[in-house]
């Protein structure tokens, strides 16, 4: 089963760009596309993003460099998040991650898309959570449905999408459980984190050489899905009660 023949857009990417992937990563055409076929490299771009330009992410390709930049509520500054984009770009970043939580999210994300041609990520769970609570609701009650919807509409011109929103979920219930040891708790944490990340896409790449094995994916993501929001809940009610006990 070639994952290559099956994905039009990912055919369609590597025709108009094997040329330059393989004069930027020093890599034979053939080389590529059998990383490729085999998992252990990805092509990220999306061809509904203008001036995209692709980037291989996997072995044997070069290591990549990614920003994270976005708003939150104590910086909403969308300007500000714009110029950290010009930085990440002139720093030699190869892709971004727009982690905002706070502003107009698809505002944001269509400025971002304009201004760069590195292929840029983001979290939809942040787009949904905001809106549950911008109307006071609980944002573990999440309907499934709302995110695979806000996945299908950003994944028309955005590249991919993650679970990073993960990070923060984990470091604050760390916060809360170990406060006077927190650097030492973000750290063990970010290193399991980054242990389990590379197992994980290693699995997958061994999986989905197999036939259907690619299905196993959105099981996987929806069981991640939900650890995280049950982690969120949990640290929500606790820095809830907290706030409350403080007043």
């Amino acid at each position: 089963m070639s994952i290559i023949t099956q994905n039009a857009a990912l055919q369609g990417l590597l025709a108009a760009h094997l040329p330059a992937l393989v004069e930027y990563e020093g890599l034979t055409p053939e080389a590529i596309t059998s990383a490729i076929e085999a998992g252990t490299m990805v092509l990220l771009g999306n061809p509904n993003h203008a001036n995209v330009k692709p980037i291989l992410v996997g072995q044997p390709s070069r290591v990549k460099v990614n920003a994270n930049i976005g708003t939150s509520p104590f910086q909403n500054h969308p300007g500000c998040e714009m110029r950290k984009l010009e930085v990440a770009q002139e720093a030699g970043a190869d892709t971004v991650m727009d982690l905002s939580i706070a502003g107009d999210l698809v505002a944001i994300r269509k400025d971002m898309l304009s201004r760069t041609p590195l292929p840029l990520g983001t979290v939809p769970l942040y787009s949904v959570a905001q809106r549950y609570i911008d109307k006071d609701r609980d944002p573990a009650d999440i309907d499934p449905e709302e995110l695979f919807a806000e996945v299908e509409m950003q994944a028309e011109h955005i590249v991919g999408a993650g679970l990073s929103s993960t990070y923060p979920v984990i470091l604050s219930v760390l916060g809360n459980r170990y406060p006077s040891l927190s650097g030492t708790a973000f750290s063990v944490a970010l290193a399991i984190a980054l242990v389990g990340q590379a197992t994980m896409n290693g699995l997958m790449g061994v999986v989905s050489q197999y036939e259907s094995g690619l299905n196993l994916y959105p099981y996987l993501m929806i069981g991640s899905l939900i650890i995280m929001l049950l982690l969120f809940k949990r640290s929500l009610a606790e820095y809830q009660k907290k706030s409350k006990s403080s007043n």
